[in-house]
């Protein structure tokens, strides 16, 4: 009866250390900034799709700035190779409203940085992840 005991105890303590050690990938801190000819792009929706895995899904700020996040709750990315696809989004339904009546504008290049590098890019951009606190720098031209 002990010996039954202690086997239930090793094995659920086993199954412990695994969930807790096989909660996935190692994640590194990756921050980055998108730019067109040297200048920010704003309103960006980043989709980093690995070879194998699950995708990261992430918004530039106004200043074309953004911040890598495996999910809600942990920042960082799995290190490896990405391939990342743009598209513009608005940000609040004002911000459509603001669109469709004229008084916003995105990027006036969006259609070009779409066309190369959207869900249907002629010309795919792949960046590397390889060690932590990576800056990235997404050349959109």
């Amino acid at each position: 009866m002990r010996l039954v005991r202690l086997s239930k105890s090793v094995m659920f303590a086993m199954f412990v250390l695994c969930v807790i050690g096989c909660g996935g990938p190692t994640l590194v801190p990756v921050k980055g900034v998108c730019k067109r000819n040297g200048k920010p792009v704003s309103h960006l929706s980043l989709i980093f799709a690995p070879a194998s895995g699950k995708p990261l899904w992430v918004a530039a700020d106004d200043d074309g700035r953004f911040e890598l996040h495996a999910d809600a709750d942990r920042k960082g990315a799995p290190l490896g190779t990405y391939t990342v696809i743009v598209a513009f989004q608005f940000r609040t339904p004002q911000e459509e409203m603001n669109h469709i009546t004229g008084k916003f504008h995105f990027h006036p290049d969006k259609d070009a940085i779409v066309q190369k590098y959207g869900a249907t890019g002629a010309a795919p951009l792949v960046v590397e992840v390889t060690h932590a606190n990576q800056e990235l720098e997404l050349d959109l031209n």
